[in-house]
């Protein structure tokens, strides 16, 4: 089971190597996140995927 704080510390960390690869702004991290979930979901965006599953916009949890 994971913890909440590991999340948290592995979502610090790959902030920071998008930072270090040249990921500088909000909308730069946005499409960096995004690309990830692409490659994870056989090329669905993250509203793709909320659209599928029937989530609203804002949800985050649940999204495999």
């Amino acid at each position: 089971m994971v913890v909440r704080g590991d999340v948290r510390q592995w979502n610090q960390m790959l902030a920071e190597a998008a930072h270090q690869a040249g990921v500088i702004t909000d909308e730069e991290f946005a499409q960096f996140q995004n690309s990830g979930y692409m490659g994870l979901y056989g090329g669905e965006t993250v509203p793709d995927i909320h659209r599928r599953k029937g989530l609203s916009p804002r949800k985050k949890s649940s999204i495999t």
